[in-house]
Order: C-alpha cells, then structure tokens, then sequence
C-alpha cells in the first residue's frame, strides 16, 4: 500500500501528480514519505502534508507545503517549505532531532 492511499492529500497535489508524465513526482514524494517515517521516534505518527498550514480552520490554505506528525502525548511537530518534497525533508530532520 502506498502512502498517497492512506494519507490525505489536496487537490493540488493530486492534480501534480496526474499531470506527472514520468513520474518523477509521485516517486520523489513517496521516497521523502519513506524518509520520514524512517526518521520518526517509534511512538511517533506521520500525519500529512498539505498545502497550507491547517491548525486554525482547515478549509484556510496558505502558499506553503507544511507536512506534520503526532507524538504519543498530542504534540505536534511540523515543517513548512515551498514544496511537498521540502516539507516532508525538513520535517523528517526535525523527527531524527527527537531521536538524538
């Protein structure tokens, strides 16, 4: 099962990667998914990455890629780039931070 199967995803990444002819995008974005699962603590949850960050009202999007994870206690952690492939890297540095 592919991690765009089970986790959510906006329109506009949806519609990146149909219109990926080699798919390059869905590969890259699946391969930083798999970074940041690799990096997160085991008690730790990879939650999504979104366009916009979405604390306050999730229909409010904003210009950037933010991707996040739940600890076991409800915190959250969370990375913000211009793209789903930075966020999800940032985020997995950050994740790998919890570890050290």
């Amino acid at each position: 099962m592919s991690w765009h199967s089970t986790r959510p995803l906006n329109l506009r990444l949806l519609s990146a990667l149909r219109n990926d002819n080699d798919g390059m995008a869905s590969k890259g974005l699946t391969k930083c998914w798999r970074e940041a699962m690799a990096a997160k603590p085991s008690d730790w949850e990879l939650r999504g990455v979104v366009l916009g960050p979405r604390e306050a009202d999730p229909a409010i999007r904003g210009p950037r890629w933010a991707a996040w994870a739940v600890g076991p206690n409800g915190e959250r952690l969370q990375a913000e780039a211009d793209s789903p492939h930075d966020a999800l890297t940032t985020l997995a540095l950050r994740l790998r931070e919890l570890e050290a």
